[in-house]
Order: structure tokens, then sequence, then C-alpha cells
């Protein structure tokens, strides 16, 4: 019999103990989940996700979408830098209020950006010179 040790999580899919959120998560984009959704929960406890943290998906290789939940407000300064193969973004929030500096620089040139379409005049001006080439289509 093969046991698989995982040193963040337990065989219920809690975090062990003196594991942080910042260690979850970064080993979460490691390891395949590409998406700031609406809430994380780590030891039986929800945490809501309010923003997208400065390179947070940095130079992931992997990534060829991603999802940003409907509570983020903010969207960190090289979020999704480096992410060549990043071609699908679908933003579900109608809260966002700030984009950092190439958060999108070095994303796929066919990429999309998908946002809510009540936000949609909003989002294309505050997306726009974020780094991302101007073959990237932002809509709705």
């Amino acid at each position: 019999m093969e046991v698989n040790y995982d040193p963040l999580w337990d065989e219920r899919g809690e975090l062990r103990r003196g594991c942080t959120v910042r260690e979850a998560l970064d080993w979460l984009t490691r390891h395949g989940s590409h998406s700031a959704g609406e809430s994380v929960y780590i030891n039986g406890v929800s945490y809501k996700v309010i923003s997208v943290a400065k390179s947070a998906f940095s130079n992931n290789k992997k990534a060829v979408s991603a999802t940003v939940g409907k509570n983020v407000k903010k969207i960190g300064k090289d979020a999704f830098r480096g992410c060549k193969k990043l071609k699908k973004i679908f933003i579900k929030t109608k809260k966002l209020k700030r984009v950092g500096k190439n958060a999108f620089r070095g994303i796929a040139r066919s990429a999309q950006i998908k946002v809510p379409k009540k936000k949609y005049v909003v989002y294309r001006k505050m997306l726009a010179k974020k780094g991302q080439r101007s073959t990237v289509k932002i809509r709705y």
C-alpha cells in the first residue's frame, strides 16, 4: 500500500498546524489552481478573497485560464505577468476598483478578458494599458 504525504494538507483536506494561508495559496497555485474565486476554505473556516496579491500568479507556465471571483476589489501589480499560456481570464466581480501596473504583461497574444456586461465600459478603461498586448480582447 502506497501512502502519499503532503506537508500542507491532511487526509481530510485541512491545513496542517503551523501552515500559513500564504503557503497554502502558493501550493494551490503551483499545483494547478489558477483561481482567485469567491472564498477559500482553510481548516473549516471560510475566508473571502478580496484581492489578487502582487505577483500572485506571476510566471506560472501551466495556467491556461484564470477566474477572478465576485468579491475581488483589487488586482495587484504583476499579478498574471509572464503567464504565457494564459488565454482566458474571467472577471466576475462588479466591485473592482484598482488594477496594478503590468498585471497582464506577457499573457498569450490571443487572450480574452471577459468582464460583467454592466461594467464593460468602466472595466475596459480600467484594464487599458495594464501590460497586455493590443491583440488581447476585452469582452462581456
